[in-house]
């Protein structure tokens, strides 16, 4: 079995975890931080592999050419802390934009967030794309940021959006959670 995010720390997921987990033989994690976080699994069960990426296949940036181009990628979840991303923008030049490219529950909210702090011209919320669509807006733009943030029972694993953004010679600007800290 394989765990590639953080872990949930409600009470039920843990009453159930420990049962279900009684059943596995090896159980691999992707960051020492989600091995940490199943403390109540015998460490002879727990292995600790990367995710992985296709690193060929990722179009590298070759040239900077500065333009203040920041984007973000993941699923639209408070867990990702997008519109904490957002408001952080009204604290930057106008220079500055930021894409953000994913789809989910946070969708509308965020798009009135960006409506009602007046950053139209500035962050462009522009839907889930395909991994090739991904990679190439990656090397369009400047700077990748993860804003992620510990809700109560979740967590950022080790982010495969991070990974791909590194792929494509990105400097990274991220929060310090999950997994994260593994990848940096």
């Amino acid at each position: 079995l394989s765990l590639h995010g953080g872990t949930t720390t409600k009470k039920l997921y843990k009453v159930l975890a420990i049962i279900f987990y009684k059943f596995v033989d090896k159980l691999y994690m992707t960051s020492q931080k989600v091995s940490e976080q199943l403390y109540y699994i015998s460490k002879s069960k727990k292995f600790i592999t990367t995710s992985g990426i296709r690193y060929n296949e990722i179009p590298k940036k070759i040239t900077f050419n500065f333009k203040y181009k920041l984007i973000a990628v993941g699923r639209l979840h408070s867990v990702k802390a997008f519109d904490d991303l957002i408001y952080s923008m009204q604290f930057l030049e106008s220079k500055y934009t930021l894409t953000i490219v994913g789809d989910g529950p946070e969708y509308k909210g965020l798009r009135s967030l960006i409506k009602s702090l007046k950053l139209e011209d500035r962050v462009f919320l522009v839907g889930k794309k395909t991994r090739e669509d991904i990679y190439k807006l990656l090397i369009k733009h400047d700077i990748f940021v993860l804003s992620s943030i510990k809700l109560k029972g979740q967590e950022e694993g080790t982010p495969t959006a991070m990974m791909e953004a590194m792929g494509a010679g990105l400097p990274i600007v991220s929060t310090d959670t999950g997994g994260i800290r593994d990848l940096l």
